[in-house]
């Protein structure tokens, strides 16, 4: 790779760090179940509900599926997730289907702890799993602070090799200007 591409392809690194970390958030599960590899990931996030015009919050709540006899991603999966809250359950909930990965969207309202269940059906068969996991005491929260400074550091290491090869590109320029003007 050209040391010219470096610095972009470090930005680029940054952009889809952050852009993956904004849209599922943490991980909140991973296993193996029946025939699939699965992954969950959950951000609380804000919006402007379309019928109060009022700012609500939401759970984004990602599944990450993988067919563990092919290796591959599960992009022809059916999966309804439902969500357990102290005050009584909010779901089925339809997950849609997004880059391969399916996301739902849950109402936030109550902090503490949520029980998720997933139910999904796919190419290779059916599966369900259920597991738990912390909601906090406020909207927004959706950025990884793992995958921004994996970014950062991209960065930070694109511009030193930049500015190493830069310098050294200058260093020749100049011995080269020193030669010839001792002609």
């Amino acid at each position: 790779m050209s040391v010219r591409i470096l610095p972009f392809a470090a930005l680029l690194a940054l952009a889809v760090a952050v852009s993956a970390s904004a849209h599922g958030g943490s991980q909140v599960y991973s296993g193996e179940e029946g025939p699939y590899l699965a992954w969950a990931f959950a951000s609380e996030v804000s919006g402007v509900d379309a019928t109060s015009g009022k700012e609500v919050g939401y759970i984004d709540y990602t599944v990450a599926l993988r067919n563990t006899a092919t290796g591959w991603a599960e992009d022809n999966a059916t999966v309804r997730v439902t969500a357990r809250t102290e005050s009584g359950s909010i779901g089925p909930v339809d997950a849609q289907a997004f880059a391969n990965q399916y996301q739902a969207l849950f109402p936030y309202n109550e902090p503490g702890s949520w029980t998720m269940k997933v139910d999904l059906t796919g190419p290779a068969g059916p599966a369900t799993f259920e597991h738990s996991m912390k909601v906090g005491t406020g909207g927004g929260g959706g950025l990884d602070w793992g995958w921004l400074l994996f970014g950062l550091a991209a960065v930070a290491f694109a511009a030193q090799t930049f500015g190493r090869w830069s310098w050294r590109q200058l260093r020749r320029r100049l011995s080269t200007t020193k030669e010839q003007q001792a002609r």
